[in-house]
């Protein structure tokens, strides 16, 4: 026994038999109280609407880092691009914090107008996904995990979400645009 131990694999278990056997109720016999058996294999944890739902998490994080990477690229551009009119609102007397704010201003409303459209689109294509998944009418809900393909609640959660990285993502190019030289900025064009 403890050879086959040491040989196996896979892990066994040495379960005492009950005095009484339960399907005859006679006494076991003499040296026979251990059982070995193989542990039932623990259920593995990568399978079915967890797996999903971590898989979709994992996109979703994704998705939302290059949406933040695109728009701190996009506003950076821009901010790279308007430096020598930076550059002479500065010299003209702008406080930085007046620069920040028409940065993230611009920013604000880009996002805005984005948002709107996705939200539109989605409504738009929610519609016909759903008219071409589900052609019977009333026999399906629509409903993907308790979630409908409208729900005002996740449109808005996601519009949100966009604004807050847009908000977060601009900072950095703000706080640049807030810091142009006068000097530097008109002597370099």
């Amino acid at each position: 026994m403890a050879r086959s131990w040491l040989l196996a694999p896979e892990r066994w278990v040495v379960v005492p038999k009950p005095f009484f056997s339960s399907r005859a109720g006679t006494l076991m016999e003499e040296g026979s109280c251990c059982a070995c058996r193989r542990p039932t294999p623990p259920r593995r944890q990568f399978r079915g609407e967890r797996f999903h739902l971590m898989l979709v998490s994992i996109f979703a994080a994704l998705a939302a880092l290059l949406a933040a990477v695109g728009i701190y690229g996009a506003i950076a551009f821009s901010v790279a691009q308007r430096t020598r009119e930076f550059g002479l609102r500065m010299a003209l007397g702008a406080m930085p914090a007046a620069i920040r704010r028409l940065t993230l201003g611009r920013t604000t409303r880009l996002t805005l107008t984005g948002a709107a459209c996705g939200l539109a689109v989605s409504l738009v294509l929610g519609q016909l996904l759903q008219s071409a998944l589900y052609p019977v009418p009333h026999q399906h809900s629509g409903l993907i995990y308790g979630v409908s393909i409208r729900d005002p609640l996740s449109l808005s959660a996601a519009a949100a979400i966009v604004l807050a990285l847009a908000a977060i993502a601009s900072l950095a190019p703000a706080g640049r645009a807030a810091r142009v030289e006068p000097s530097a900025a008109l002597r370099n064009e």
